[in-house]
């Protein structure tokens, strides 16, 4: 394990040694996102490895929203974390349920990096907890329905979108 930085005064956390999947997910990240990041431990691997590129690479102004307690220990020296309530999972260190719900209903996001237990071709992401299913349903449809308004307004003649993925 190898030991990041963190501000004065706050003790170091040890990251564990690369991940290829959080690797690359973290890479998706670029200097002004707005993320929300699952609990479960891939998206972990992903937040450690996000840590690394802040400790090693100029990147800046990221603002996460959450619902993993392990997370927040991670990502807050190095960037604006925001955690969202709700009742808490002690097995899984995580919130979930209405109060949850309704959070992710408020605030807005650009990118979503989420967690799963299994994928269907068919059904999509699977998992053994509905709450945080829910949770996931929110997210994705949210960020369905920016594309499609970012679309509508690419098709209006005339009208200037910036792209928020892949810039």
């Amino acid at each position: 394990h190898r030991v990041v930085g963190r501000a004065p005064g706050t003790p170091s956390i040890a990251l564990a040694p690369a991940d290829p999947i959080g690797e690359l997910a973290a890479r998706e990240v670029v200097s002004g996102d707005h993320l929300f990041l699952d609990s479960g431990t891939t998206v972990l691997a992903m937040a450690q490895a996000l840590a690394r590129r802040y400790d090693e690479e100029h990147i800046e102004n990221v603002k996460v929203l959450t619902n993993s307690l392990i997370l927040t220990d991670i990502l807050t020296p190095f960037c604006k974390v925001v955690l969202i309530g709700g009742e808490i999972r002690t097995e899984r260190r995580d919130s979930c349920g209405f109060i949850a719900e309704e959070m992710l209903k408020r605030l807005h996001v650009k990118k979503a990096f989420l967690g799963c237990d299994a994928l269907h071709f068919e059904r999509g992401l699977m998992t053994t907890d509905e709450r945080p299913a829910r949770m996931n349903e929110l997210i994705i449809t949210q960020l369905a329905r920016e594309a499609l308004k970012t679309a509508r307004l690419a098709a209006v003649p005339g009208c200037l979108v910036r792209k928020f993925q892949n810039e």
